[in-house]
């Protein structure tokens, strides 16, 4: 049986916006656990809600004398990193606002588990973000923190400024993928192939559906092939959406 290890965010862990009651949830039915059962893998999840790439390092710290018993070791972070305190944004709209990780840290810190895993002898797999909804999304994070939308509006420039910053953790992911040599799983094409691909996100503009969760399975499973290890040698990484 193969098998894999994962570190990462709430996509990876499975999160879904429960619409009805205004929650996330754990989704049994998780991208992750989708392609485990239809590939047959064992798949130890370390991925966790909210976690950032400082986050996930401290996680990959902790585990990573374990990392050469995997096929392959997972590291799916950026979503978070690139996110701002929009609350603050709100109050203060001509001020200037950090993201969670600068994007710099975001690339060293990445970078730096990249090593450590094949210096620990594991071979590390990363993935590309899945696209942004800008328009639900900034409803979302308006709402949530009871913030007024003209300012964050007024600080952004204009709504689609959200998808782009978000693009470029993505872009940024994809040249460490290519500078590195690591094999990548292409989430934001697969999502992007759809069309409408909005209608696989929740409405929080952010988090996959459990339509989302289901391409995501099948993208897994259509690199796995008859040989995970082969395709995923091929796989190019795209570096726009």
């Amino acid at each position: 049986m193969k098998t894999a290890c994962i570190f990462g965010d709430s996509l990876a862990a499975g999160w879904v916006l429960d619409e009805k009651e205004n929650r996330y949830v754990i989704s049994p039915d998780g991208c992750v656990s989708l392609f485990a059962e239809k590939a047959g893998y064992k798949i130890d999840n370390r991925s966790r809600f909210g976690y950032t790439i400082e986050k996930g390092k401290r996680m990959l710290d902790k585990f990573l004398p374990t990392v050469k018993d995997y096929d392959w070791v997972v590291l799916e972070f950026g979503g978070n990193d690139c996110d701002f305190n929009w609350k603050e944004v709100s109050d203060a709209p001509d001020s200037d606002h950090a993201p969670r990780t600068e994007l710099s840290s975001f690339i060293d810190t990445y970078s730096a588990m990249i090593d450590e895993i094949r210096a620990a002898g594991g071979r590390p797999v990363m993935t590309t973000l899945p696209p942004l909804y800008a328009e639900k999304f900034l409803d979302w994070v308006t709402a949530l923190n009871k913030a007024e939308k003209s300012n964050i509006v007024h600080w952004l420039g204009d709504v689609g400024h959200i998808y782009r910053w978000h693009e470029m953790y993505n872009m940024a992911i994809c040249d460490l993928a290519n500078r590195k040599r690591v094999p990548v799983i292409d989430v934001r094409s697969a999502f992007l192939r759809v069309g409408e691909y909005f209608k696989l996100l929740c409405k929080d503009g952010m988090h996959p559906n459990a339509d989302g969760h289901a391409v995501i399975a099948d993208e897994l499973f259509r690199i796995k092939g008859e040989s995970f290890e082969a395709p995923f040698r091929a796989q190019v990484c795209r570096a726009r959406a």
